[in-house]
């Protein structure tokens, strides 16, 4: 199996992690998608026999993705 699949999915959460925080509707359907290509990155990485170590950076990256949503600040309104 090809390393470039399992990268593929980790970026595609990334950008759906990222959407996620910039959507006004939907947001559940863009979590749910973050969480599958995670859990498909995750698993075709370990099928293609990476190691956790080096599935720990994508990883990271999505987890970061996620986060950004939580720390940014609600249109229209104020910083903490």
């Amino acid at each position: 199996m090809d390393n470039r699949i399992p990268l593929f999915l980790f970026g595609l959460a990334v950008f759906c992690a990222l959407i996620r925080g910039f959507l006004p509707k939907g947001k559940g359907i863009a979590a749910i998608l973050a969480e599958a290509c995670t859990a498909a990155g995750v698993l075709t990485g370990l099928a293609a026999g990476m190691d956790l170590q080096a599935l720990g950076t994508p990883l990271l990256a999505v987890c970061a993705a996620a986060l950004m949503g939580l720390v940014m600040p609600e249109r229209g309104g104020s910083a903490p």
